[in-house]
This record gives C-alpha cells, structure tokens and sequence, in this order.
C-alpha cells in the first residue's frame, strides 16, 4: 500500500466499496442501455448529457473503487443526493430518483461515521500517521524516505523545502538534489520509515 494515501478501514473502506460498484454501474448503464435506462428513469431530451453523465460517474466509482476514501465518498454522495433531492421534490426529474437520495444519505452517513472513527483513531494515537516523504537520504548505494519531522541520521542535515542531503564527510561538504537527475526512474527511492 502507498504510504502516502490514507485509506479508510471498516465501515467508511465497505461504503466506499459499495457506492463504487453502484456507481460505476449506474453509471455504464446510460451508455449500454439507454432504452430500458429512461424506461426506469423517464424519457430524456439531451440523451448526450444522460450518456456524459453516466461516463462522469462510472469514471467515479472505478476512483472510489480504487482509493477506497471517506473523504471522497462524502463529497459525492452529497452532491449526488443534493440533487436527488432537490430536483425530485420538485418534479423536475423522476420521483425514482428520490430513492437514490435515500441510499446516497445512508452513504453519506457511513463515510461521516468513518471519518468520525479516523479522527477520534488520530487524537487516541497522538495524530500519528505516515507522512509524505520530505527527503530522500543517500544512504551508500540506496535511497531512503524521510517522512517530515522525523529524526536525521547524525551528520546529515535535510532541507524540508528542497529536499537535499547535506553531508560533511571527510571535510568535504556534498550536495546531492533528491530529483529525477538523482537517480533512474528505474531505481527510485522507496519509502521505509
């Protein structure tokens, strides 16, 4: 797993799942049925937009379905559900499209729950997590992640903003940049805090 993405556990991880796997096929389903899609939703003027709509949301479930976060199910299930909401209680869109707004609500409720439990999680361990890296130290033949506010080996110091060694070996002061010049894509550094 990328130690820089924070994925959410239990109850927000199976929402985010969840609300993918509707999402994306919600969302295809416009596309490769059309027909029997305005059937369930009502007749459709712009069937371009439908389509446009439907590619937005398939692209977003396989997102979620991915990155499994809370944060991002929230956001969309807000939006989504707002929606829902809003155009069918006023009889601008399909009265169907209210039960959506029910099951985007209980989406939204998981993933608050979720983050709820991450936060109280973070102030229970003292806000420990891993960090993006803010350094790369050299360390003989092999690069090594150092995630910001954590100790530097002795003799080294580490710029947070530029991410460069400085070492004093011998005498000799050495500047080496932790950049795409550094080393080959094909050796980049790994994160082992």
């Amino acid at each position: 797993m990328d130690p820089h993405r924070s994925r959410t556990d239990g109850i927000g991880r199976t929402a985010a799942t969840a609300q993918g796997l509707l999402y994306l096929t919600t969302g295809l389903w416009p596309i490769l049925a059309p027909r029997s899609f305005q059937r369930v939703t009502g007749p459709k003027t712009d069937v371009w937009l439908v389509k446009t709509m439907g590619a937005l949301l398939a692209a977003d479930g396989w997102h979620l379905l991915r990155e499994r976060r809370a944060v991002h199910g929230l956001s969309r299930a807000l939006v989504l559900g707002g929606a829902d909401f809003t155009y069918g209680l006023r009889g601008r869109i399909s009265r169907v499209y209210l039960v959506d707004g029910v099951v985007e609500a209980g989406f939204a409720a998981l993933h608050a729950v979720a983050l709820f439990q991450a936060r109280a999680a973070k102030r229970k361990t003292g806000g420990t997590r891993a960090h993006r890296p803010d350094a790369f130290l050299r360390e003989g033949n092999e690069w090594r992640a150092v995630p910001f506010g954590m100790p530097r080996p002795t003799g080294t110091t580490t710029s947070a903003f530029s991410a460069r060694e400085v070492r004093a070996d011998a005498g000799a002061d050495r500047v080496d940049e932790a950049s795409a010049e550094s080393f080959p894509a094909s050796d980049s550094p790994s994160f082992n805090p």
